[in-house]
């Protein structure tokens, strides 16, 4: 099954650039999304093995384990079944869009409004 999917979470892992044997770079990496629902105490951590290709190497290549990243591409789910029998389902995503989410210090709020001290031109007086 394929889907588009957009989500955010943090890196698992530092991404790991190999190239193919045509000789295409190509990055992969571990994404943890988690969750928590209403009125309930635990979260859950879904993981994407994220595959980019392209130009989205090199974004990727600038990301490290913890990194909070916003992803959107092509899902595809795959179902497996291990030696002692266990049954699971993969998710593996190739990345179509990729991003960092940086926090951003808060600026804090001015009481009142600064002016300047400088004189405005006319050719600055925005009517």
């Amino acid at each position: 099954m394929e889907a588009e999917i957009f989500f955010i979470g943090h890196l698992g892992r530092d991404p790991e650039i190999r190239y193919t044997a045509n000789g295409k770079k190509l990055a992969t990496f571990s994404v943890a999304v988690s969750s928590r629902r209403r009125n309930e105490e635990e979260s859950h951590t879904d993981w994407y093995r994220v595959t980019a290709w392209g130009g989205w190497v090199n974004e990727a290549e600038n990301l490290a384990k913890g990194t909070k990243v916003a992803i959107r591409g092509r899902l595809r789910l795959t179902s497996w079944q291990a030696s002692d029998g266990r049954e699971g389902m993969s998710a593996e995503v190739t990345a179509q869009w990729m991003g960092r989410i940086e926090k951003t210090a808060r600026k804090p709020k001015e009481s009142t409004p600064s002016l300047s001290s400088s004189p405005m031109s006319e050719d600055e007086i925005p009517f």
